[in-house]
């Protein structure tokens, strides 16, 4: 996990870049969150480097995108990786939809990743929920 502070929107763009999903809050084990990049002392003062502010600057400004993507928690997600995300969010809600309907029965989902560290393949298998 990354162990840095940031206290500038700057930093907050540029990490948001390297990391492609930043939630507000911790959501996604080893990886970082908003508030625990950020010093305490900056949320909520209504100033430059309150991040709260940044969540709704960051889109505006083109860097990022902000949704309530995944568990409905507040994410910002790269200008580069979400195109992947929206495709990925429009295949489960189609997908869901169909089950719904008896048009689909899914017993798994392997799913199959590179660790950027090590360059290792991970897979895991994902039953439906």
């Amino acid at each position: 996990m990354i162990q840095i502070k940031i206290s500038i929107y700057k930093e907050a763009a540029q990490l948001i870049n390297e990391v492609g999903i930043l939630p507000l809050a911790p959501l996604i084990p080893n990886h970082p969150s908003l508030y625990e990049i950020t010093f305490g002392d900056q949320w909520l003062t209504g100033t430059e480097t309150d991040p709260w502010l940044w969540r709704t600057r960051l889109p505006s400004d083109g860097a990022a995108a902000y949704g309530k993507f995944i568990k409905k928690k507040p994410i910002l997600i790269s200008r580069e990786l979400f195109p992947w995300v929206k495709v990925i969010l429009v295949i489960r809600t189609t997908t869901i939809k169909k089950k719904k309907n008896g048009d689909l029965f899914i017993n798994g989902v392997q799913l199959s990743f590179l660790d950027s560290d090590s360059g290792a393949k991970l897979e895991r298998f994902v039953k439906p929920v």
